[in-house]
């Protein structure tokens, strides 16, 4: 409308390196809204999302961080070309990987990560370095159409590969974030990601919703500015198409089914899902637990959070 095109035009106005084909004209009162509360701070949106902690790091805390972001890149570049060649395998029809030129992180982002987790978790730097699942990570595109049995398709491809699935983590029926994240790992035992999109959802995340998504998320921005950021991923979330079928995926079923034992090929997604029933049953003993595994193994579809254990 003539009064989304002014809006946009403020919007272009204060921050004029932002691409508007990025933001969703819907959105546009709740961005003009979120950008007065930068300029408050005499900021664009940019700057008021990427605001760093002004905390304190001791020069040798910043030189092991460093260190151990070097050493995870080198052992990732390592690795890399054979995953790369195996994910350029998937590719066919219009299945298409997208983003390889970003497929290792970067130094700078690891040595932020390694930091921020350390202090998150209160844990040592060469644990926070260990734990990072995505030093090495992809992204597949694949048709709406077919989406949900590419996925199943795909994750079969690899692992008759020797590759094995830690945890899948499917978020398209969701309000926040659609698509299909899962963390894998290579037959060397390297740990990398592998996202599932469609041309749709990827827009969404990677354009229309990056920037709010790194606003929401800040420490250092305004709670009102977070509840604006949130409103407006959600509701350019919304809009994308869910494929179908996508909410009837058993990833552990689906394996179950073609034959493969499922503590060979996913141990890790098993442990997640028992993790569940621990949560909500703290007092459970190794016996029931192992039971609860059986069960879990011989029928994947149940969740097992919500059987009664006695």
């Amino acid at each position: 409308t003539s009064g989304q095109v002014e809006t946009l035009r403020q919007v272009l106005l204060n921050n004029p390196s932002m691409d508007m084909s990025h933001i969703n004209p819907a959105t546009a009162t709740d961005v003009l809204a979120l950008q007065q509360i930068a300029l408050q701070e005499g900021k664009t949106l940019s700057e008021y999302g990427s605001q760093r902690s002004e905390s304190k790091i001791s020069p040798e805390t910043q030189f092991e961080a460093d260190a151990l972001a070097s050493k995870v890149r080198m052992q990732a570049e390592l690795v890399e070309p054979q995953i790369t060649s195996d994910m350029k395998g998937l590719e066919s029809g219009s299945k298409k990987l997208t983003g390889l030129d970003y497929r290792l992180k970067g130094e700078t982002s690891l040595s932020r990560k390694i930091l921020s987790d350390a202090q998150f978790e209160n844990i040592p730097l060469q644990e926070a370095a260990s734990n990072i699942g995505d030093s090495v990570r992809y992204t597949l595109l694949c048709p709406e159409a077919t989406y949900s049995t590419d996925v199943v398709e795909s994750l079969e491809e690899l692992v008759s590969k020797g590759y094995k699935i830690r945890k899948f983590k499917n978020t398209f029926t969701s309000d926040v974030y659609r698509g299909i994240n899962v963390s894998m790992e290579s037959p060397d035992g390297t740990v990398f990601e592998l996202q599932f999109h469609t041309d749709e959802s990827f827009n969404t995340k990677e354009n229309l919703n990056h920037l709010f998504y790194e606003i929401a998320r800040n420490d250092f921005t305004s709670p009102e500015a977070k509840t604006l950021a949130n409103r407006i991923m959600k509701q350019n979330t919304t809009s994308v198409k869910i494929p179908e079928g996508v909410e009837k995926i058993n990833i552990m079923q689906s394996f179950k089914d073609q034959g493969y034992n499922l503590m060979e090929v996913m141990p890790l997604q098993i442990e997640s899902e028992l993790d569940k029933a621990r949560a909500k049953y703290p007092n459970l003993t190794s016996g029931q637990v192992e039971t609860l595994r059986q069960v879990l193994l011989n029928n994947p579809s149940i969740d097992i959070s919500n059987l009664v254990v006695s």
